[in-house]
């Protein structure tokens, strides 16, 4: 059940970095470049914890130590 909701995050922060960089006026700023690549920093260790969590990271195991 809980891993519904990390999954659901992923794809809200996906839609985020979508909308702060590609869907955004011309107006972009530093700031949103910098929240867009701390989202990614963030999603990348969701995405590790989920792999391990289904045991999916045998499929892909140099991935273990690069959310670390």
């Amino acid at each position: 059940m809980f891993q519904i909701f990390l999954i659901g995050s992923l794809f809200s922060a996906l839609l985020t970095i979508y909308i702060l960089i590609i869907k955004k006026d011309a107006l972009k700023s530093y700031s949103d470049y910098l929240l867009s690549i701390f989202i990614i920093f963030l999603s990348w260790n969701v995405l590790i914890y989920l792999l391990l969590y289904y045991a999916l990271i045998i499929e892909v195991p140099y991935l273990i130590k690069t959310a670390a």
